[in-house]
């Protein structure tokens, strides 16, 4: 009978575990019906409770309607470029390539070769004017000069390279010393090198004697 009994018990807890379970969702179901119900009701009769509220005030609400009913969209109105153009705050800026060739270049220069340089200071090239005694190649695909910067000492000094050239390097050793403010080149492995930064000047007077 115990056995019997402890059945019995297990099975009226289970199915009082199931009716508090059922009974639960009834009520959870109820309140969201409830919740419903109210937000309805406040909906429908929010109107007639603003007709009896003494706090709203109605006359004001209405100015304020009417107010926005007469608004429209503002035309679009013609701007002057020109006047546009002048309050930019940052205005677009041509780039002008300036150099005044040094005194005691040996071989003459054409300055105005450089108007046709672009932004990053590359022209293609016009050609000699005279017979000169060396020759300076350009490198790559895009036709650059070959004047590069160098950096040694751990970062610390900085030097200029002119490479591929043919000829006489005594002539061209002369000219580069003169153009790069009367410094020592020194020639290493087929290279001229220049202590400082003239790479800007050197293709300056590279692209003004025709190369």
């Amino acid at each position: 009978w115990s056995g019997a009994a402890r059945g019995a018990e297990r099975w009226a807890g289970m199915h009082t575990s199931a009716a508090m379970f059922l009974a639960e969702k009834l009520t959870k179901a109820q309140k969201v019906e409830r919740k419903m119900q109210r937000q309805l009701d406040k909906i429908s009769g929010k109107k007639s409770q603003d007709a009896e509220n003494p706090f709203v005030d109605l006359e004001k609400e209405q100015r304020i309607r009417d107010s926005f009913a007469e608004w429209t969209m503002p035309k679009k109105e013609k701007f002057d470029e020109a006047e546009v153009m002048a309050t930019r705050r940052f205005k677009p800026k041509k780039v002008r390539h300036r150099w005044i060739p040094p005194a005691g270049l040996r071989y003459d220069t054409r300055p105005e070769l450089l108007t046709t340089l672009n932004a990053w200071a590359w022209a293609p090239p016009a050609g000699l004017k005279e017979e000169l005694p060396f020759y300076v190649f350009r490198a790559g695909e895009g036709q650059n000069l070959p004047v590069y910067t160098e950096y040694k000492a751990r970062g610390t000094q900085i030097y200029t390279v002119l490479r591929k050239y043919r000829g006489d390097s005594i002539a061209l050793m002369k000219e580069v010393s003169t153009v790069c403010s009367g410094r020592e080149v020194r020639l290493k492995n087929g290279s001229m090198e220049v202590a400082g930064n003239f790479r800007k000047r050197l293709k300056y007077w590279l692209i003004s004697l025709g190369f």
